[in-house]
């Protein structure tokens, strides 16, 4: 029973790096809305992108509240320094918006919005979009 669930867990790693072969943007777009529907599941999807080789891609994907919370659980991990990332994403969303950002965030203050977050066990997606966007 154990080596039929292993063959099958093999199966679907193998299936979902086909996957990631023919559709990567369906993958990175399938990874934020598992977070949405599933906050918890974010460790996993942290996983999936490294062994993707594709995290930096995947925290340039316009779903704020998932590449924020991402992009921090990466930090936690020493897989990115959250304050670079986070300059260059504000610059990046000013520039592609046509406005400057007045939005400074400090690490700290990402990483106890992440907490936030998750200890409440809410994935507003739009609540968060809106607080990137220097929204309410």
């Amino acid at each position: 029973m154990l080596r039929k669930k292993a063959i099958g867990t093999m199966g679907k790693a193998a299936l979902l790096q086909r996957l990631w072969a023919l559709q990567p943007d369906a993958i990175m777009r399938a990874m934020a809305q598992l977070h949405a529907a599933q906050p918890q599941s974010l460790l996993r999807v942290l996983d999936l992108a490294q062994s993707f080789g594709a995290l930096a891609e995947t925290l340039k994907l316009p779903f704020y509240s998932f590449t924020l919370d991402l992009a921090t659980v990466a930090q936690r991990k020493d897989l990115i320094q959250l304050e670079p990332w986070l300059q260059e994403a504000l610059a990046k969303d000013a520039l592609a918006s046509g406005e400057k950002s007045s939005i400074l965030v400090s690490p700290n203050a990402a990483n106890a919005a992440h907490a936030g977050r998750l200890g409440a066990g809410v994935a507003g997606t739009a609540d968060a979009a809106g607080e990137w966007a220097g929204g309410a």
